[in-house]
């Protein structure tokens, strides 16, 4: 029997703030497979403003239920990130991320789970939550904490 200690909700700061996406199309790539699928190699930057300032530079994989460009399409997101200049309460360092979105009707939500964090950062855990306009930006919402 393992036991696991439970961890005190006080532990968790909310952290919210803004985004904007800056896509990378010198190292995007897509591909019509049918006139229903497109599917998407893509990079792109969230530059986040708020509680956490980051740029959060993702490489993912997208795969649209539609033509490649149409944003009212339902897509799925699924990708792996690094920031090298994260601030969050005065305290500055990196951290991964693996993301997971989705978009359709021109929206875009989802989830960023922070792992490996250092610098001043280390020990950070945590996810942000995001939700805008596909492709240009919005809000996010967030719970972080320090693990022992």
């Amino acid at each position: 029997l393992l036991l696991v200690p439970a961890v005190d909700a006080k532990e968790f700061q909310d952290i919210s703030g803004t985004y904007g996406v800056v896509v990378d199309w010198g190292n995007t790539r897509y591909e019509q497979i049918s006139k229903n699928m497109c599917f998407w190699d893509t990079a792109y930057t969230l530059e986040l403003a708020g509680d956490l300032t980051s740029p959060i530079y993702v490489v993912a994989k997208m795969k649209i239920k539609g033509d490649c460009f149409d944003w009212d399409a339902p897509a799925n997101v699924h990708g792996k990130g690094s920031c090298a200049g994260a601030t969050l309460d005065g305290q500055t360092g990196a951290f991964d991320v693996n993301a997971v979105f989705q978009h359709g009707n021109y929206m875009a939500w989802g989830q960023m789970t922070i792992q490996h964090a250092t610098g001043e950062l280390a020990g950070l855990h945590g996810h942000i939550d995001i939700q805008g306009i596909a492709g240009v930006g919005g809000t996010y919402t967030g719970k972080v904490h320090f693990a022992p």
